[in-house]
């Protein structure tokens, strides 16, 4: 897994969506089933898709620069077509997860809003990363807001309750 760069956010981003995911299940007051753990492994199996494509990405336009920067990319050591390849893949991937387990409306938008903010961080014109303050702002955006609320709101739709607000607005924070 060296092209999806788990190392770089396995340890430390995992357990705290793992966290949300919990919390919002006891929030709902729904009783913890055996299929609303298998529901929240889906719904990390999403999140992994959205990390991979995110370094994915990122590597795939960082390429030249990190060639010159005389820095490791982990996409230099495939030819151009490779590369697209991999990168057309994680994107397929990620298209199949939301239309085969995504169920509700806002779940897809936090999911895609993930998405965009890292398309946005990496991918030129708009290439944020380049642009001081706007790079860490989608990076934070797409790494932790969006896909916090993506399973706070996965875990509303799968147990068919609503998250109070104020919950809501507490994770996002």
């Amino acid at each position: 897994m060296s092209v999806a760069r788990s190392g770089d956010w396995w340890n430390w981003k995992v357990p705290t969506l793992l966290a949300s995911g919990y919390a919002s299940l006891l929030i709902t007051g729904v009783s913890l089933q055996p299929h609303h753990l298998i529901g929240l492994g889906y719904i990390m199996i999403g999140l992994v898709i959205g990390a991979v494509f995110a370094s994915v990405v990122n590597d795939y336009f960082d390429v030249e620069d990190d060639r010159k920067a005389g820095k490791a990319n982990r996409l230099s050591v495939f030819r151009p077509s490779v590369r697209l390849i991999l990168l057309m893949i994680v994107i397929l991937s990620g298209l199949l997860f939301g239309l085969f387990f995504i169920r509700g409306v806002m779940s897809g938008i936090w999911y895609l809003m993930a998405w965009c903010s890292f398309g946005l961080y990496s991918v030129p014109p708009f290439r944020t990363k380049k642009r001081g303050p706007w790079g860490g702002v989608f990076d934070a955006l797409g790494a932790g807001f969006f896909p916090t609320l993506f399973v706070a709101s996965a875990v509303s739709e799968m147990t068919e309750t609503n998250i109070p607000w104020w919950f809501m607005t507490c994770l996002g924070s």
